[in-house]
């Protein structure tokens, strides 16, 4: 009986000096957490902040934070929570029927809670019809919309019953399809098709553990969308012939990005995903037409499995319209930082890529600022709009009259520009510098 008390005496002992030991030695090598974690600085000592308490509760985080064995603490804890309670520890993700996980955001897309308004999507697609006819009657630059597949609409059966019963209300993706059909605008909708190929595809078109299509179904979309670009335009689009599809135990990379960042000590089981080698054909050895991407991160699947350089000459891409890239992989640029006009007027094609409708705001303000710079009638309209977004107490002062108003934020963002134009000729006091833009 003494020994064993001995021997739980040293282990509680040894369980206290380890984390301590382990932090200042680093004795047994620890894998990193995945995703964003700003581990606290150790704080300088001065009187001033030993006073007012903010050292010490700096050191208190630096301390938590650097504790010996805490990430894989940190992995122990979020197994416990998941496999038990099925209960997942990262931002806006939540475990599903049989562990399926899901963006939250997607869910409340899915169920019409961020629905834009009849009005509004309205007046985008009016004006989306205009950007369309403008860039091919005077440039010959083929506009389309890609409206990519949603995971809750591609798995409603795994929907948590919290979500699943929630509310169903018209959704941003479906009125934009439906408006973009009836008004001519160039849509690929790639929702019906995915859910018609669900139960008949070899592989998951949507991973069980990643937020976006899966390497597979991206190359499925984009062998539709090139075929559907050079049938429509008679450009050289170059084909895609498959070669050979592999099919590895774990889902990698895209295919587990929700996987990754819960950081468990057990991976989630998921069916075989499969992941396409491919080459493409150019007939008569063309040069590849240029395409500008503007959308959110499923444009990424498609750059990364070389998909993007086998079917066009270059890889511009808007990220959010805000972000250019090639440029940013070597310093972060802008949108703003670059002549819009000529990169625009350089493509063959300009493809809005986008999930969930863009949640109500179609190519993430491409429409209004291709206005801008291609039709001179609407140019000074938009870019005072664009001068309003630009600043944010102008902008949180067109949300609350807007509010007053009973308008949608667009409607009343409108009225506001109208009314600067209007009075900019007679009032100084409402000079503004739309030039600089």
């Amino acid at each position: 009986m003494k020994l064993i008390k001995h021997f739980l005496s040293f282990l509680l002992i040894l369980i206290l000096i380890l984390p301590g030991f382990q932090s200042q030695f680093h004795v047994i090598k620890s894998g990193p957490l995945k995703g964003v974690f700003e581990n606290a600085n150790d704080p300088l000592f001065n009187i001033t902040s030993w006073n007012n308490e903010s050292y010490q509760m700096q050191y208190a985080k630096h301390f938590d934070d650097s504790l010996g064995f805490k990430n894989d603490l940190v992995r122990f804890y979020n197994q416990l929570d998941f496999s038990i309670f099925n209960v997942v520890h990262a931002s806006k993700i939540v475990s599903g029927k049989d562990h399926y996980l899901f963006s939250v955001d997607y869910l409340h897309a899915a169920a019409g809670k961020d629905f834009a308004g009849i009005s509004n999507i309205d007046r985008q697609i009016h004006d989306l019809k205009k950007v369309q006819n403008l860039l091919w009657d005077q440039h010959r630059i083929y506009l389309l919309v890609i409206l990519c597949p949603d995971k809750p609409t591609f798995y409603p059966e795994y929907i948590p019953d919290r979500y699943s019963s929630m509310e169903k209300k018209i959704t941003n993706v479906k009125y934009i399809a439906k408006r973009c059909v009836e008004e001519g605008v160039h849509v690929i909708d790639f929702n019906p098709y995915f859910l018609s190929m669900k139960h008949i595809s070899h592989y998951p078109l949507i991973p069980k553990t990643g937020v976006h299509w899966s390497y597979y179904g991206a190359y499925l979309a984009a062998d539709s969308m090139s075929r559907y670009l050079k049938t429509k335009t008679g450009y050289p689009v170059p084909g895609i012939v498959l070669d050979s599809v592999s099919a590895p135990d774990f889902p990698i990379g895209e295919d587990n990005d929700m996987g990754a960042t819960l950081n468990l000590i057990r991976d989630i089981q998921c069916p075989k995903t499969g992941y396409p080698k491919f080459h493409g054909v150019n007939e008569g050895g063309k040069s590849k037409p240029n395409a500008l991407f503007v959308g959110d991160s499923f444009y990424w699947n498609w750059y990364y499995d070389g998909i993007i350089s086998t079917l066009f000459n270059n890889n511009d891409f808007w990220y959010y319209c805000k972000d250019v890239f090639p440029q940013s992989n070597e310093k972060p640029t802008s949108v703003s930082d670059i002549n819009v006009e000529d990169a625009i007027k350089k493509q063959n094609f300009i493809i809005l890529i986008q999930v969930n409708g863009a949640y109500g705001n179609i190519g993430y303000g491409f429409i209004d600022l291709a206005l801008s710079v291609l039709d001179s009638a609407n140019s000074k309209l938009l870019k005072v709009e664009l001068l309003i977004k630009a600043n944010p107490t102008w902008m949180e002062d067109v949300r609350k009259k807007a509010k007053r108003n009973n308008l949608n934020f667009e409607e009343q963002l409108r009225l506001d520009a109208l009314w600067i134009i209007e009075h900019e000729k007679n009032n100084h006091n409402i000079k503004i510098n739309i030039h600089g833009l």
